[in-house]
């Protein structure tokens, strides 16, 4: 709990070879310097995640209504570190989350997805247009990473919602319900019933 975060915090934040020279090095002042950078990254990237949650949230409080697909997003907000982002509004909320941010300005968007237990995100995204809204995406049933050209950020939210309409809760997938009832038998007794496991795929942040 105290190694993790700053390792994963520059593939997040910097990159992730830092992470393996820390770990492989013999110089103890390279490691040092190292480990210094790594924990200014982890501090950059709770900052960061903390000033979009309240951002999101704010924007929120003056929505006279919630859709049941969230979407928000900024060119300015990095990528890395979304998905911490996408999982603190879906779990105060309850409601499956896509949140995006800019890519260094390289004309294409990427994002993260958190389910909370309704749909399966994969599929949402196949029937909100696929390759023809995303330049890619992929994942598991309940976290997802996705990217897009600029253009499409502004229909995002409306063709997710419209796809969830079409889909409904989720039923009918035998391979999703009984995933989703494993992670419900192995949650902690308490938790609620959308704080299922969270796997991060690839690119999810």
């Amino acid at each position: 709990f105290m190694l993790g975060p700053r390792l994963i915090a520059a593939c997040r934040m910097s990159h992730a070879v830092q992470s393996y020279f820390l770990l492989t090095t013999d110089d103890v002042d390279q490691a040092r310097d190292i480990a210094k950078h790594l924990e200014e990254k982890n501090k950059d990237r709770k900052v960061m995640v903390e000033q979009v949650v309240q951002i999101i949230e704010k924007q929120l409080k003056e929505k006279d209504s919630i859709s049941k697909i969230l979407v928000f997003g900024d060119p300015s907000w990095s990528a890395g570190g979304l998905g911490l982002v996408a999982n603190k509004i879906k779990d105060k909320y309850g409601k499956s989350v896509f949140i995006w941010g800019g890519n260094g300005g390289s004309g294409e968007y990427k994002g993260s997805s958190r389910s909370n237990g309704e749909v399966n995100l994969v599929k949402l995204m196949e029937t909100a247009g696929g390759d023809k809204l995303f330049t890619n995406f992929g994942g598991h049933f309940m976290a997802a990473g996705f990217a897009m050209t600029e253009d499409k950020s502004t229909e995002l939210g409306a063709r997710l919602n419209e796809a969830y309409k079409k889909l409904g809760k989720e039923k009918g997938d035998k391979r999703f319900e009984e995933w989703k009832l494993l992670q419900k038998e192995r949650a902690p007794k308490g938790k609620d019933s959308h704080n299922f496991g969270k796997p991060s795929p690839q690119g999810s942040g």
